[in-house]
């Protein structure tokens, strides 16, 4: 028999079927029919399941082509409800989520929660953009760190572009690691982020050159002010034709490398008519984006941190019947504790530097606290005669 885990299920066992091959790497599995196999396991599981675990409800929402915001849109669910179904069972007839913790209702033992959590943790070791498989053990994402993976990457390779290529050819540089990071993002599942990161490379190559040439210290020529207009109304024709966006992420682009250059020009604009409109216009609106500016890694870092940590996919279920109170709450309490935990962070050194004031200040103040005592006695018994 063949344990098949490559659809994600771990309790799939094919006595047929399949065919085992000689490979240059060893041996391999060949399946006969991948999709009459999964339609298989599909009915079975809607047929015979009272309670899906949240492996098997991935598996039913990939073979229906359902994204987690499209599903969470036909049931009325936040997204997020839909992302948290791998911590909680959900009830196929009443369409209900059941608050059964963890270890009851999706991995039943200590060895299954183990099992559990080494993929969650193999997923941040390996650095994983997205779910995928490694030597047959199915991995989780590393969640939304892999713009930090990718971030980092990206600019380890166009510093290496930069000073290893002459000036003629770093375009054509910037270029081929773009096409090699797409390549290996559609075939590949690399670690670390590894494709997600030479496809950035482009982006921030388009930043380093309007830095180099002033760009934004000047009024933008028609020229590039047309490639850029041309750049976004292509980005948004590909978006309505295709009924899909670009998701660096998931490896997806509506139109492949075009797709990749296009979004680093109209990202380009954007932040032209950012800073045009900050130099023209100075009030509330423009200091918030300033001070959001400043403080967005550490934005970044901390709603991961909330994001993952915090159960907001309860949220919906605990608010049933008033949805909208529901959502203000979660919204105001996510934001509020993020901005809060990034001010402390920002506004660290001062609080720092107070603490530090304030112990010199007290060991400065120790010695005369201690030579009044020595005194006091003396000048007591002065008075007293």
């Amino acid at each position: 028999m063949y344990h098949y885990t490559e659809g994600g299920l771990t309790n799939v066992w094919l006595s047929n079927g399949f065919r085992e091959e000689d490979t240059p790497y060893g041996k391999g599995v060949s399946i006969e029919d991948v999709e009459g196999l999964h339609r298989v396991i599909g009915m079975k599981l809607v047929k015979e399941r009272a309670q899906l675990t949240g492996a098997e409800f991935r598996f039913l929402r990939k073979e229906l082509g359902l994204s987690q915001a499209k599903l969470a849109h036909w049931w009325g669910y936040e997204a997020q409800s839909v992302a948290g179904v791998g911590s909680y069972t959900h009830d196929v007839p009443g369409q209900r989520w059941q608050s059964s913790p963890v270890l009851d209702s999706l991995f039943g033992s200590l060895h299954n929660a183990t099992y559990e959590t080494y993929k969650v943790l193999g997923g941040f070791a390996l650095g994983l953009p997205h779910t995928a498989t490694y030597f047959g053990q199915l991995f989780f994402s590393c969640g939304p760190m892999w713009y930090l993976l990718s971030l980092m990457i990206a600019w380890v390779l166009l510093d290496l572009i930069l000073n290893i290529f002459p000036e003629q050819y770093i375009n054509w540089a910037v270029l081929g690691t773009m096409l090699l990071g797409w390549g290996i993002c559609i075939t590949w599942e690399a670690p670390f982020c590894i494709g997600q990161g030479m496809v950035t490379v482009p982006a921030l190559y388009v930043g380093y050159l309007a830095k180099k040439y002033k760009i934004f210290e000047q009024p933008l020529s028609p020229r590039l002010r047309g490639g850029m207009i041309a750049a976004a109304l292509a980005v948004a024709a590909l978006v309505l034709l295709t009924k899909s966006t670009d998701c660096v992420s998931m490896a997806e682009w509506t139109f492949g490398p075009v797709s990749i250059l296009l979004d680093a020009v109209t990202g380009l604009g954007i932040l032209s008519i950012v800073i045009w409109f900050q130099r023209r216009v100075e009030n509330v609106v423009t200091h918030a984006i300033q001070a959001i500016g400043r403080r967005s890694l550490f934005i970044f870092c901390v709603h991961t941190v909330e994001l993952t940590a915090i159960p907001w996919y309860l949220m919906p279920q605990k608010f049933a019947a008033h949805p909208v109170l529901g959502m203000v709450l979660q919204f105001t309490l996510s934001l509020g504790s993020t901005l809060l935990i990034c001010e402390l962070l920002v506004r660290r050194r001062d609080l720092k530097f107070w603490l530090t004031s304030r112990r010199e200040q007290k060991a400065a103040e120790a010695p005369r606290r201690r030579s009044a005592r020595t005194e006091a006695p003396e000048r007591h018994f002065a008075a007293k005669h």
